[in-house]
């Protein structure tokens, strides 16, 4: 067990780190400790289960007796401090003074700064706290209680120093698994000869992006800090081997520079699946090579690990003057996908180790959080409100044979992409098996009603004159049209009574300043605005075949895709060779996308982008504020604006500053427009399927356009009977995916108005678990509560359920139990 102390001022986050860490939950506002409190948690190192005890402790002064008496127990202690409060940051040294007089010689420690979701409230900087760290030999970490940010990596990084520490002075540890032998320096040779810190981590990343980004000379930067202003182009894949140091560890960094060209493509793509970490690299005076990222993301999608790893990078930031690709554009394409973003410079060698720390820093948090995932059992004591309980383990595949007269039939509830094998032999000499795969849910919407729409581009002319003239009068300018070139619509405006102190002869009515407005799409591109109805078709997708056995080998006989109508009842359909099965499926869905006006964009042969929601005007909207207020008319192919006479008058306006010399000012008061070619980042809503995590994709399910089919990420609690009705048959077995848990644990806790909670935590949990309260220390004691709770992913996983109980249910004397679905 090791023994692990939290130090620092009051109110700094101490108990809501503890919380984080220990049970993943977050409380907004806590109760102040009052001396000192503690939990236990364990987690795995190197392979190795290990036990911490940790103690937070109080901040505020009339308690540091209590807190310094713990000092002497702890192998390792956190100073934490607030990054937008200073004085708790500079009361770090006089907590540094008492762990010098009272903490053992050997307490390894860490410096956290917490809160670091709330920057724009920051008082410390973050290279204070790294001069502070870097004086005391000590790693640090800015976390944040909150949102979960590194608070597992800063006590992995503490637990690490503590177990080197130890290493030293002669135990031994296990390795972790993806590791490999390094070549061995003094640090290393220091160590037992037993010690598996002799070997390295290995992390491969990847450089991304369109040729002639700078990708080569970012990698040379990087490894030999060279930089060559000219390079021959990257043919299939370079790589380069550097070795670094981060939170002590070592680390071998595998570096592949691909190649840029189209032709490339595939050897770079047969890449993607061995990599940790994916740099998406642009060049910020090309903005080519910035959409290409799109094309790089469906690359990765396809090809790389789930887990994978990002960073996008504008490279060349040292040529500002040259830009094209705004960096707020970049912004918003990383915030949409949820990277970092960072703009660096080979040339001038800005941020270029910075950006490789930030992406391994990012693969070594997800590792840890895969780590903690593989626990074999993660229990934490809850001291007196911590629940009893008992789990019943069952394999993840479970097997029923079947010796049967038919018709027979079994019944399932399943989740999504669950499998269920029958297999079924008429004779002796052939084997068949049937496969229904659960492959997802969808919702079916009727499309309504719809309009086209582009985004404009607007070009002006307007010209002054002294006195009301044939060419600039109210007649012939105020809000009339006139046959431009273009077939998008062309306006005249007039603004009578301005200056006229530049005129020859200043008349009392003033000058006239007369403007012509015309409008076509912007870069040619349309969209398209329609309404989805509110009560879609929900169906379940399953997937059929069948395969027969025979010369030692597996053919399909037969396969095929089932829909089934999900309205809460059972729904029956037959399939297979002469309808030999049959499924009965019954279920919902539990979320929907919603009703309302959404638009896609058109490409040239008519087929559509994917589906976005918001700023778009409804049909009897011409808001200039939102897309849509420049329409496509359905009978003549042309664009217009709606209402054009009082859209213009609200949103242009134009002032003469000197009739003669022809200068004036103007102003278009609208949102989404372009002004003479001019470039520009329009940032358009994000796809539905970055706003609502559980939609897999949304799209129109036929050229007609007519229907929209959501699909969804999750699965869904639903109940499939599987019938045989051919008397000939013989045996039948079945196989199907179960539910799981290893373990749970929990605590019972009561809000400001005293309802009751069961706040559990399931580890290695997948489908349907079933959890019982027994008034007592067993489950042969009365039950007074049961509740069912869904884990939506198919592999095992970890998940916090937080339960409502009913008021028969207190703290003390319960049990619980959790099974996993039968």
């Amino acid at each position: 067990m090791l023994h692990l102390l939290l130090i620092g001022d009051s109110e700094v986050g101490k108990t809501s780190i503890l919380k984080r860490f220990s049970n993943d939950t977050y409380y907004q506002s806590t109760l102040h400790t009052i001396g000192i409190d503690f939990k236990f948690k364990t987690t795995v190192m190197n392979g190795k289960k290990i036990k911490l005890q940790i103690w937070d402790t109080a901040g505020q002064e009339r308690f540091h007796a209590i807190t310094s008496s713990y000092y002497r127990k702890a192998d390792g202690i956190a100073l934490v401090y607030d990054i937008t409060n200073t004085k708790s940051f500079e009361r770090i040294s006089l907590r540094l003074r008492d762990i010098h007089e009272k903490a053992p010689d050997n307490v390894s420690l860490i410096l956290l700064g917490n809160k670091c979701d709330l920057e724009n409230k920051r008082t410390v900087s973050r290279d204070a706290a790294e001069q502070v760290a870097s004086d005391l030999a000590i790693p640090f970490r800015e976390t944040s209680a909150m949102e979960n940010i590194n608070i597992d990596r800063a006590f992995l990084d503490l637990v690490e120093s503590i177990l080197k520490k130890k290493a030293h002075e002669g135990f031994t540890n296990v390795a972790s698994d993806k590791l490999i032998k390094s070549s061995g320096d003094g640090e290393a040779s220091n160590l037992p000869a037993n010690s598996k810190y002799l070997e390295t981590l290995m992390i491969q990343l990847i450089l991304i992006g369109d040729s002639g980004v700078g990708k080569t000379c970012i990698l040379k930067r990087y490894v030999g800090d060279t930089f060559q202003n000219s390079t021959l182009h990257t043919f299939g894949v370079d790589f380069k081997f550097k070795r670094i140091v981060m939170n002590g560890e070592k680390i071998d960094l595998q570096i592949w520079d691909t190649a840029g060209q189209e032709r490339f493509n595939s050897i770079t793509a047969s890449y993607y699946r061995n990599a940790d970490g994916i740099a998406l690299v642009y060049d910020i005076t090309k903005y080519d090579s910035f959409e290409i990222i799109t094309q790089r993301m469906r690359d990765i999608r396809e090809n790389a690990p789930e887990n994978v790893s990002m960073i996008l990078l504008g490279n060349k930031s040292d040529i500002d003057e040259e830009r094209t690709v705004s960096r707020e554009a970049a912004e918003q394409v990383a915030s949409d996908l949820s990277i970092p973003f960072m703009e660096i410079s080979a040339k001038e060698n800005i941020n270029i180790d910075q950006a490789f720390r930030d992406l391994v820093d990012i693969i070594l948090n997800k590792k840890t959080h895969d780590d903690a995932t593989k626990l074999d059992s993660a229990t934490v004591d809850l001291q007196a409100s911590k629940t009893k309980g008992c789990c019943k383990y069952r394999n993840d595949f479970t097997v029923v044979y079947y010796i049967i007269s038919f018709p027979q039939c079994r019944n399932y509830t399943t989740s999504l992409h669950e499998n269920f094998f029958h297999k079924w032999s008429a004779f002796e000499s052939e084997s068949l098996l049937h496969t229904v795969t659960f492959e997802g849910l969808g919702h079916h919407h009727a499309v309504t009603k719809e309009y086209n729409f582009a985004i404009p581009l607007m070009h002006k002319e307007c010209f002054c004159e002294c006195e009301s003239t044939e060419r600039c009068n109210a007649k012939s300018h105020a809000f009339t049209t006139f046959p431009g070139e273009h077939t998008g619509g062309c306006y005249r405006t007039l603004f009578s009574h301005q200056s006229n102190t530049s005129c020859a002869s200043s008349s009392q009515l003033g000058s006239n300043l007369c403007c012509e407005l015309s409008f076509k799409p912007y870069e040619n591109k349309m969209y398209m605005a329609f309404k989805l109805e509110e009560h879609p078709i929900a169906l379940a997708i399953f997937k059929y075949a069948a395969y027969n056995y025979s010369g030692n080998s597996w053919t399909i006989e037969n396969q095929t895709s089932i829909g089934i109508p999900l309205n809460g009842r059972s729904q029956k359909k037959k399939f297979g060779a002469q309808d030999l099965l049959e499924i009965d499926v019954s279920g919902t869905i539990s979320r929907q996308l919603k009703g309302g006006i959404y638009f896609t964009q058109l490409n040239q042969s008519g087929q559509t982008d994917g589906i976005r929601k918001e700023h778009i005007n409804k049909f009897n909207e011409n808001n200039p504020n939102n897309l849509g207020w420049y329409r496509q008319n359905e009978s003549n192919g042309h664009f217009y604006i709606s209402k054009w006479r009082s859209v213009l008058k609200n949103v242009f306006d134009a002032r003469v500053e000197n009739c003669l010399a022809q200068e004036y000012t103007y102003s278009f008061d609208a949102e989404f427009f372009a002004v003479d070619e001019m470039p520009i980042d329009f940032k358009l809503p994000p796809y539905v399927e970055e706003q609502h995590h559980w939609i897999e994709s949304a799209a129109f399910s036929n050229d007609s356009m007519n229907q929209v089919i959501v699909s969804y990420k999750e699965g869904t609690n639903l109940h499939v009977g599987l019938h045989a009705s051919n008397a000939s048959a013989g045996n039948l077995f079945f196989l199907h995916n179960s539910s799981h848990i290893d373990s749970f644990n929990g605590s019972i806790i009561f809000d400001a108005q005293s309802r009751h909670y069961l706040n559990i935590f399931v580890h290695g949990a997948s489908g349907i678990l079933h959890g019982r309260i027994h008034a007592g220390d067993s489950e042969i004691t009365t039950e007074i509560h049961s509740f069912t709770i869904y884990v939506h992913e198919v592999a095992p996983t970890n998940r916090s359920f937080i339960i409502r109980l009913p008021a028969t249910v207190d703290k003390k004397g319960m049990f619980t139990c959790m099974t996993a679905d039968e």
